[in-house]
């Protein structure tokens, strides 16, 4: 996620935190679905193709995309003997709107023919990040259906009537039988900012040493500028936090930890690793 900061920090009164307001990206680029992202597969359908079967358990997959020539959240609508429709969510943490605050992204549908194109509905809620609480209490911001296939869709929304209210916002993929629906560059300007951890992989240049990984542990390597606690985390690629290793006090340096895989079914998962003010993150492939 890249931060850029837009305006002057406020300060309310003198013994209140400083904020500032930014505009938060998500553009996939290091091939991993962002930190703090909830998935909800709500349909449980059954892939037409063999080759899609990572879309069994997961609702949105990060993909290199030839049709944006870069990495990009898809999430498929085919399933087998047509069946459908699609309900699939991807909901973005939790964010504080400043005033003027907008909502802007990319998306296509992957049908080469055009007689499967994929619709969606953008959402915002106020509650928690769940399919019972968006269903009750959230409000459909923008319905497309359905997307255009024959180039890139550039879209956005006008959040300033949330100002000031913490929100979740999600893409939700409800096409009735389709192909696939790809966005990318999903963008939120004029959001309040305050202490939050910065991502970060140059900071600390973590590796998954031997990856893939065929034994039962693996190690990682990183690098400490300065000495800091550290937290190694453990998830999957749909954000459930399997493993969270407090390594305690490390030394400025090149450090290496270990963890266990032995319980890990084949596929990839999210490594991060994590001190007060930074995350670094790095992808994780198990093999059987």
């Amino acid at each position: 996620m890249k931060r850029l900061v837009q305006l002057a920090l406020a300060l309310f009164l003198f013994w209140a935190p400083a904020m500032a307001q930014e505009t938060v990206t998500y553009d996939f680029e290091d091939g991993l679905m962002p930190e703090g992202f909830t998935l909800i597969n709500a349909d449980m359908l059954i892939p037409a193709s063999e080759s899609d079967s990572a879309f069994i358990d997961s609702a949105w997959i990060v993909f290199e995309s030839g049709l944006f020539n870069s990495w990009a959240a898809l999430s498929l609508s085919w399933y087998v003997d047509d069946a459908g429709p699609a309900d699939d969510w991807m909901i973005l943490p939790r964010l504080t709107l400043g005033d003027g605050a907008v909502l802007s992204w990319k998306a296509q549908s992957t049908t080469s023919s055009g007689n499967f194109p994929d619709s969606y509905q953008v959402l915002l809620n106020t509650g928690a990040p769940s399919y019972e609480d968006f269903s009750e209490n959230g409000e459909i911001l923008l319905t497309v259906a359905p997307e255009g296939y024959q180039t890139a869709q550039f879209r956005e929304i006008d959040l300033s009537a949330y100002a000031g209210q913490s929100v979740h916002l999600a893409f939700r993929n409800i096409t009735p039988s389709g192909d696939a629906l790809l966005v990318d560059d999903i963008s939120i300007s004029n959001v309040i900012m305050t202490n939050t951890r910065e991502v970060d992989n140059a900071y600390f240049g973590l590796t998954v040493l031997s990856n893939p990984i065929s034994q039962g542990r693996a190690q990682v390597a990183y690098t400490l500028p300065e000495a800091a606690e550290v937290n190694l985390m453990v998830q999957d690629l749909m954000g459930r936090t399997l493993q969270m290793l407090p390594l305690g006090e490390q030394f400025p340096g090149r450090n290496i930890a270990e963890i266990s895989t032995a319980q890990l079914p084949a596929g990839a998962y999210l490594i991060s690793i994590r001190t007060k003010d930074k995350i670094g993150t790095a992808r994780m492939v198990v093999r059987r």
